[in-house]
């Protein structure tokens, strides 16, 4: 609601700001003059990124959120490789390898610490359950249980 109401606030304030400035030109040769296919492209672009931005805030969770705002980003720079010779740094890629990587160990079963080997956990425990670390030569039927950890 706050985005309607800044936009309805700027509406009229550009309208004079184009009549100051551009008010001759715009009569002339219509509010759209010198719009080309690339303009085009960038408006639809930008008009599908925020339609997919207001489904994913509607039905998705804060970091799906930031996730799919990384997801937008990417793909506009994908879009504007391909339609406007972007030529991104190998910083850049760098940092799509890391988005890339948070991303699969957002989405995949398991924790972090299992797939790392750091922690272990009966099979039967719940997902909830904290982990703890257990030295190898130690088995977890030897370790008193910490507060709020299940035993089974």
């Amino acid at each position: 609601m706050r985005n309607v109401q800044l936009g309805l606030f700027a509406i009229p304030l550009q309208c004079i700001a184009i009549a100051q400035v551009d008010g001759q030109r715009v009569m002339r040769c219509g509010l759209v003059q010198g719009f080309h296919t690339s303009t085009w492209v960038v408006v639809a672009v930008q008009v599908v990124g925020a339609l997919c931005t207001a489904v994913v805030i509607k039905f998705a969770g804060n970091v799906l959120k930031t996730f799919a705002t990384v997801l937008a980003l990417l793909l506009t720079c994908g879009s504007s490789m391909v339609l406007f010779d972007f030529h991104p740094t190998q910083l850049f890629f760098e940092g799509i390898g890391l988005v890339c990587v948070s991303v699969w160990l957002y989405a995949r079963p398991g924790d972090v610490s299992d797939v790392l080997g750091l922690c272990r956990r009966k099979e039967s425990s719940p997902r909830s359950a904290p982990l703890r670390h257990i030295p190898d030569d130690v088995s977890e039927e030897e370790l008193p249980p910490k507060d709020g950890q299940i035993v089974v």
